[in-house]
């Protein structure tokens, strides 16, 4: 996530990091929560076509911020991070459906 440019499938990464980070979640609930969203995200993006709503650099950055606050112990750090990292992505969302037109 240091070289974001060497990324060859930026999206495949992102859900490869995110399900990394899921796959030790022993709450079946947040697990289904999140296999939600996860096919919503992957539906968005296909039908989309990947608009480049992906600044990959920016979202390296934010992983990274919440990886750090986590493998410190800092886990209200690391809810704040990933709290924000989530904002952004709604706004980036909202912001490519205003472009296409969906709404």
């Amino acid at each position: 996530m240091h070289h974001s440019e060497r990324i060859e499938d930026f999206c495949e990464s992102d859900d490869d990091f995110h399900e990394l980070l899921m796959s030790t979640l022993p709450n079946k609930y947040l697990r289904s929560a999140y296999d939600r969203i996860t096919g919503l995200n992957t539906r968005f993006r296909i039908m989309t076509g990947k608009v480049s709503m992906i600044n990959q650099e920016q979202t390296c950055e934010e992983h990274l911020q919440i990886l750090d606050a986590a493998l410190s112990d800092n886990w209200d750090g690391a809810a704040m991070a990933l709290q924000h990292h989530l904002e952004l992505a709604r706004d980036k969302a909202e912001g490519v459906i205003k472009v296409i037109r969906l709404w």
